[in-house]
């Protein structure tokens, strides 16, 4: 298991691992993983960046400054722990 860090503000330490202690974050495993990035067109309007999470398609700008994904220098996810501190208009995840 990889030791991702943190720097969210939820631990004494500037950049601890995820998940451990006061963090607010945690590891985006199984159908919260994003995964099938791609453009799609979505009506008339130009084609946008889109992924899959959950049975969902979102756009990458729901995913990053809505649901607050962030993806780590190795490439794996991170989420909020708390659905509550999201500003998605979707209510399910």
């Amino acid at each position: 298991m990889s030791k991702l860090r943190c720097s969210c503000g939820g631990d004494s330490h500037p950049h601890h691992i995820l998940g451990k202690n006061g963090c607010y974050r945690k590891k985006a495993t199984g159908k919260l993983i994003p995964t099938n990035f791609r453009k799609e067109k979505i009506i008339s309007h130009e084609p946008i960046d889109v992924c899959d999470v959950n049975g969902y398609t979102i756009t990458v700008f729901t995913l990053k400054n809505q649901r607050l994904y962030s993806q780590h220098s190795n490439g794996e996810w991170s989420l909020p722990k708390d659905e509550s501190s999201t500003i998605s208009l979707v209510g399910e995840w």
